[in-house]
């Protein structure tokens, strides 16, 4: 498989809203205690968002970084926040004279692109769900297709896929790592009642609309003993995405 190349056209930075009609958020994620706020354009998590709004004070850019996925606790009255999104955009803001001015310190989302396949939670079912990139330069949907049209071993999937991509697809893994640690910080809260979640038969929308927000990461911190700033520190090295990669060709997975 060939690798992929950049080719600087700036599209994947262009028109980043989501297809979604606006008027569907705020709502809850389907059968979830995962509410989405506002509609996502480019999503980060806690950290990143830190980040891109001290690299946009000091580049004088006018941004706008706005809470996404929260889940609201009933006993507090209190919205934990997971995931922050840029509000909506036609460009990225950080795009300049077509090139990115914080490429170095991107987002993971930014930086996976346009590695979809072989997400983490795809080669745990053993399935694949191609997903096309707007890339003009990266492979398009009959491509992946004549490619997996035989069974192809997921060995030997996340082999080519880590060649193509390279540090790109282990940031989609280590994205995707990121999120199910969450979640299981979330499980964690929920099981030992230090939260109570709101779902959607609660019909809490406007309560958890003018909630007050407060950290995910913050809260784990003060409240639990969970070991939260360890393993973001390993995340800095995508060192989780680098472990499930090796443990998966070291098992030799399945057929997908």
């Amino acid at each position: 498989m060939s690798k992929f190349e950049c080719k600087s056209c700036g599209l994947c930075c262009k028109d980043s809203s989501l297809n979604d009609d606006k008027s569907s958020y705020p709502r809850f994620s389907p059968n979830s205690i995962i509410f989405n706020l506002n509609k996502p354009t480019i999503s980060m998590f806690e950290w990143e968002a830190r980040k891109l709004f001290k690299l946009a004070k000091e580049n004088k850019i006018n941004v706008k970084i706005v809470p996404y996925k929260l889940v609201y606790d009933k006993k507090t009255r209190t919205s934990l926040i997971l995931q922050y999104t840029l509000a909506e955009h036609k460009d990225c803001p950080f795009l300049i004279d077509n090139k990115c001015s914080i490429y170095n310190d991107r987002p993971l989302i930014c930086k996976f692109f346009p590695a979809n396949l072989g997400s983490v939670s795809d080669l745990m079912k053993g399935v694949n769900n191609i997903k096309v990139s707007v890339c003009p330069n990266d492979f398009t949907f009959e491509q992946w297709s004549e490619f997996l049209s035989e069974k192809v071993k997921t060995k030997e999937l996340v082999e080519k896929l880590e060649q193509r991509y390279g540090e790109s697809y282990l940031a989609l893994l280590e994205r995707d790592l990121i999120m199910k640690e969450i979640t299981d910080w979330v499980k964690h809260l929920v099981n030992t009642k230090l939260i109570d979640p709101a779902t959607e038969k609660d019909n809490l929308v406007n309560d958890i609309i003018n909630s007050k927000k407060v950290s995910l990461i913050e809260y784990l911190i003060r409240h639990t003993g969970l070991n939260v700033l360890s393993f973001l520190y390993e995340s800095g090295s995508l060192l989780h995405a680098k472990t499930f990669i090796e443990n998966i060709k070291k098992s030799g997975a399945g057929e997908i």
